[in-house]
């Protein structure tokens, strides 16, 4: 898994963007399994990408994964 520091790197994102995240957190946990469903969602209607999720054992795995990070 990156780290935060190297997404922030990748994305220049400085204090104020990571303070503005930081304030979103309260509001994002009452919609992040709605966020991580929409998402696998989308990647399942992806031929490429839905190759990689027929698994179900994957998926739910992935799903938990990306709704605690």
């Amino acid at each position: 898994m990156r780290t935060f520091e190297e997404i922030r790197n990748d994305y220049r994102l400085g204090e104020a963007e990571e303070d503005t995240l930081y304030s979103l957190a309260p509001l994002m946990e009452s919609q992040a399994d709605s966020v991580v469903e929409d998402f696998y969602q989308f990647l399942q209607e992806i031929p490429y990408t839905a190759k990689f999720l027929e698994d179900t054992e994957r998926l739910a795995r992935l799903k938990v994964f990306h709704r605690t990070w």
